[in-house]
């Protein structure tokens, strides 16, 4: 059940994150919640998960990193061959083929930023019982950042793609790499869950005095503009040849067949495989143009304090910081399918070009979304109300 907190000038106080209002903090009733009147973000609730539950996944999550990254995740046998993938030969042979900076991008999002995230809670955690106030503010912002780019999730959904179109060629085995993956995957979705800022702030509001736990509150990063504009005509400009270059090479029996992104999934549909055809063009075409265009649209909304919709567009925002990260679903397919299909002339696999610019698209698009604020959106209603 929700409660909306009321608009007041006295203590104890709150603000509201998003729209900046100002708001009478006030105790809930069991299993209830607090949602800013203006633009219904969720300010607080009666209750959190515990700390000691978060500690425990954080550290299973740092085990399960072990078998998870260094195992094999899939094994196919492929004219004749057993050829096996793990997560470090598939960065290899991007490497190999020339795609340094694609296999730098994989690497960051599927195993240094889940690895990161889980170290910097655990540095919190540990903060927050030494009473180490510097340390817990440095690591409650890394944490805050980076929560976007932990993309297991992806890499899973990735795999799956994977096999579907591959079993065409090969016999496809799982492994005991890719169920360390599964089980890590449904810790690290509990894991973010539970990990969100504002619960850690409630319990620094507990532990560390009143004026330490301000002091947090205050170290927040300005929302850029103009950084967050020229970043979207930075991914604006890249969407386009990633839609009109190859993206795909793939070599069968002496023939060479050259796919971008939209031809592969015309090649999908008419071989049978429309659910995949479909998850790859929303994924890979629709995500990338609804972020460029949706948040274009709050970019403009903000540089000339259009007063209308801020309500949904607070939620549009969110809602494109979520879909962002799936993008990233064709380059894990692409480099796990280099990885396991590499047999010569008689069938052969090779990113194209246009991944450099698709990666581009996906990153740009996420800096984008990290530098703008939905606060810009109520900026002219807040400065009325603070005259």
């Amino acid at each position: 059940m929700d409660a909306v907190v009321k608009h007041s000038q006295i203590h104890p106080k709150t603000r509201c994150p998003t729209c900046g209002l100002t708001l009478l903090k006030t105790p809930l009733s069991k299993g209830t919640r607090a949602n800013c009147p203006r633009c219904q973000t969720q300010l607080y609730k009666s209750s959190y998960p515990s700390l000691s539950g978060n500690l425990i996944l954080v550290v299973c999550c740092l085990f399960l990193f072990i078998p998870a990254y260094s195992l094999n995740y899939l094994t196919i046998y492929l004219l004749g061959m057993k050829i096996s993938a793990s997560f470090p030969s598939m960065l290899l042979a991007m490497f190999h083929e020339g795609f340094g900076i694609l296999a730098i991008l994989i690497g960051f999002c599927g195993l240094l930023t889940p690895t990161a995230y889980c170290v910097t809670l655990l540095i919190i955690h540990i903060s927050l019982s030494n009473k180490n106030i510097k340390l817990l503010s440095h690591s409650l912002i890394i944490a805050k950042h980076i929560r976007s780019w932990v993309m297991i999730d992806v890499f899973l959904i990735s795999i799956a793609i994977a096999c579907i179109k591959l079993s065409d060629y090969a016999q496809i085995q799982a492994t005991p790499g890719l169920y360390s993956f599964i089980i890590l995957q449904v810790l690290t979705v509990l894991l973010i869950i539970r990990s969100h800022p504002k619960i850690y702030f409630h319990y620094i509001e507990t532990i560390l005095p009143s004026r330490l736990s301000k002091l947090l509150a205050s170290k927040k990063r300005k929302p850029n503009l103009l950084l967050s504009t020229v970043l979207l005509l930075c991914a604006a400009i890249c969407f386009v040849p990633a839609n009109v270059i190859p993206i795909s090479i793939l070599m069968s029996n002496g023939s060479r067949v050259e796919d971008t992104i939209f031809s592969g999934v015309i090649s999908l549909i008419t071989s049978g495989m429309a659910g995949i055809a479909a998850i790859i063009f929303i994924a890979s075409i629709i995500v990338p143009l609804l972020k460029i265009l949706g948040l274009g649209y709050l970019l403009f909304c903000s540089n000339f304090n259009v007063q209308r919709y801020q309500r949904q567009n607070t939620k549009m925002y969110f809602v494109l910081k979520w879909i962002g990260k799936w993008s990233m679903i064709d380059l894990f397919v692409i480099a796990i399918t280099l990885t396991l299909v590499d047999r010569g002339q008689l069938l052969d696999f090779t990113p194209g070009y246009a991944a450099i610019p698709f990666a581009g698209v996906v990153v740009f698009t996420m800096l984008a979304t990290e530098t703008f604020s939905p606060r810009l959106l109520w900026q002219k209603i807040e400065k009325k109300a603070s005259e």
